[in-house]
């Protein structure tokens, strides 16, 4: 479902040029959920807006679903509706409701008629134990209902691969059980999803495949235990 091909991303930074992405290769298969792990600053995040399509890279290619992101504009589009991305600071539209940030892109993008879009977003809301805070604007909401809001707003389009730039950094425990079991039904269903995290005990509870990235490069694969231990 998702092809990540010999990806390499260069930045300037204080008039130095560097690779933050360095030939990074790796596929993962419909239903399955992979645990992107590593330090801060090893390109975990960037290579996340890169497969989503929110910034280029230099050389390589994605895919999804046997198509290429960047092949052409219409192509690009259409490839960027199968890919939600959670951020790790959520990034809700401040002048929106929970509910209108959920619906925005299903009415907006794939347009869908408003109740369809408010039936379908009260629906997540529920499944992630936020449906009373529908109303609240995010700056009313806290740090966990808001990433749970965040999580509802990227399934809301149905996306075939789920990317989550650690999803669970602002969850207490009972909140990160309930994200756990979330994204174990949506495997189930047949989304992929992608998941950048520090929280070793939630990769190994969620994550069937994982891949260690240092210094922008993918060094290990395997299961998290392989990579990181018991």
């Amino acid at each position: 479902m998702l092809e990540i091909e010999r990806v390499r991303k260069r930045r300037t930074q204080n008039g130095t040029e560097r690779w933050v992405l360095d030939g990074v290769t790796l596929n993962v298969g419909e239903g399955v959920i992979y645990a992107l792990l590593g330090e801060s600053g090893t390109g975990k995040s960037t290579l996340l807006r890169c497969v989503s399509g929110l910034e280029t890279f230099d050389e390589g290619v994605v895919r999804v679903g046997g198509s290429a992101l960047f092949e052409n504009r219409r192509l690009q589009d259409a490839v960027r509706r199968r890919v939600g991305l959670v951020f790790q600071q959520h990034h809700l539209f401040a002048h929106m409701t929970a509910i209108e940030n959920v619906m925005e892109a299903p009415v907006q993008v794939a347009r869908l008629s408003i109740e369809d879009a408010r039936k379908r977003a009260e629906k997540l809301l529920e499944q992630l134990g936020v449906a009373h805070r529908r109303d609240a604007r995010p700056s009313e909401l806290s740090g966990g209902e808001a990433q749970r809001v965040a999580i509802a707003r990227a399934m809301a389009m149905e996306p075939a691969v789920l990317l989550l730039d650690e999803p669970t950094s602002a969850l207490d425990p009972a909140r990160r059980k309930g994200v756990t079991e979330l994204l174990r039904d949506l495997a189930k269903g047949g989304t992929t999803l992608v998941v950048a995290t520090h929280d070793l005990p939630f990769a190994r509870d969620v994550a069937s495949r994982a891949g260690m990235l240092e210094n922008g490069s993918l060094v290990r694969e395997g299961t998290v235990e392989e990579i990181a231990g018991p």
